[in-house]
């Protein structure tokens, strides 16, 4: 599972992915699954997945306070885990 993934936004020392879900961007099942098969792969590695939609955006405080709170989770997991293991 090494392979590279592309987000749109990694913050890779809390290992947090952010994506801007657009409905257009799946096209076919065939690209929605495989779409869905990254995202798994991401959290499989450690990463904390978070979607961002068009309506999320236009609500920007809501928007904030749930980054601001995935953000810290993140920097507790990562307080959590021993240097070896990361």
């Amino acid at each position: 599972m090494g392979e590279k993934i592309v987000v749109d936004v990694a913050m890779e020392q809390l290992k947090l992915a952010i994506e801007v879900q657009l409905v257009a961007h799946h096209t076919d099942p065939v690209s929605f699954c495989a779409d869905q098969l990254r995202i798994a792969r991401l959290v499989a590695n450690g990463w904390t997945y978070f979607p961002v939609t068009v309506p999320m955006m236009e609500d920007e405080a809501t928007l904030m306070a749930l980054l601001q709170a995935t953000f810290v989770r993140c920097q507790l997991e990562q307080r959590l885990v021993p240097d070896a293991e990361r």
